[in-house]
């Protein structure tokens, strides 16, 4: 039901839950994640490339990703995940923490292009088996993949318009797949959706506002600098966390952080709406960034933000 959800949707980016929040070591950013049929069916239909993997509360799962976990109404996810969540069977009302594979450029077979599975498959396996692109089965899987997906992306961008947001995906993927990487090769290199964009930005800034320190998850938005519909990508040196109210001011340009990460508020807050002293209190403070300089916003993108959106 899962698959077929997200096969009638053409989903890109979708949630490859697990039903409890036991560990997933199994893959590597930019590796494949192939969708077996359990029986009758015993076929690999499709796949997405792997971007990370999150633990978070059923509630949040929901509210972060939403139909991308495979379902038009969150009662339906839930009464899905009660039939093997212990602590949803022990209670109906519980919001038990659950895994969260994330994928992206994901792509569905038709039944008539269903790969039988590898005789290495035992049909006993449950939660999945592991291949390496090194041994035969592993390579053949994973080429066959990349091809047809590769096909089906491009067959599937001739009829579309300039600004689709399909093509927009498709552009960074494609771009993102010729880009070199260090470290171990693989085929592809994920691209985050906007789920993905906003626990990877939670997690960076440990769950707290840049600006304000505050650490309630459901008030707390990422923030792109340079904006998703001008070009802007979902990754780490364009975000900052903002608790929603700075969010706000941020992009409409009251608020901006300057190259060396101070805070700044514009006169015409107070001008338009006769307000903002609690805003203004905070002018020059040093914000909270990553501890890990690649995860840092770009000095030049927040110089973009200070020159073209910021009132100043």
């Amino acid at each position: 039901d899962w698959f077929k959800f997200h096969k009638n949707k053409q989903s890109i980016e979708v949630n490859f839950w697990k039903p409890s929040a036991a560990a997933f070591k199994t893959l590597q950013p930019g590796q494949n994640l192939l969708f077996k049929l359990k029986k009758p069916y015993n076929h690999v239909a499709g796949g997405g490339t792997f971007v990370r993997y999150e633990q978070t509360r059923l509630s949040e799962a929901w509210r972060l990703y939403e139909q991308m976990n495979g379902y038009d109404r969150f009662s339906d996810f839930k009464k899905t995940l009660a039939s093997s969540n212990k602590h949803l069977k022990a209670d109906p009302n519980a919001d038990p923490i659950i895994g969260c594979i994330i994928l992206e450029a994901c792509h569905y077979y038709e039944p008539d292009e269903w790969i039988e599975c590898p005789k290495s498959f035992n049909l006993n396996i449950v939660s999945g088996r592991t291949y390496s692109v090194d041994e035969a089965d592993g390579q053949v899987l994973n080429a066959q993949f990349e091809q047809r997906r590769s096909e089906a992306f491009q067959n599937r961008i001739l009829g579309l318009g300039q600004e689709d947001p399909f093509k927009q995906v498709l552009a960074t993927w494609d771009e993102a797949r010729q880009t070199p990487q260090f470290g171990q090769a693989y085929l592809t290199k994920p691209r985050l959706g906007q789920g993905g964009f906003r626990s990877l930005v939670l997690d960076a800034y440990g769950k707290q506002c840049a600006i304000t320190k505050e650490h309630t998850e459901p008030v707390l938005e990422a923030a792109h600098i340079l904006p998703y519909s001008m070009g802007g990508h979902h990754s780490l040196d364009n975000a900052l966390l903002l608790r929603s109210d700075f969010h706000t001011l941020f992009d409409r340009g009251y608020i901006t952080i300057t190259p060396d990460y101070k805070f700044e508020v514009s006169s015409s807050l107070r001008e338009h709406y006769n307000n903002g002293i609690r805003y203004e209190e905070r002018r020059g403070i040093l914000i909270d960034v990553p501890s890990d300089i690649k995860s840092r916003p770009d000095p030049q993108i927040l110089q973009w933000h200070n020159e073209n959106v910021f009132r100043s």
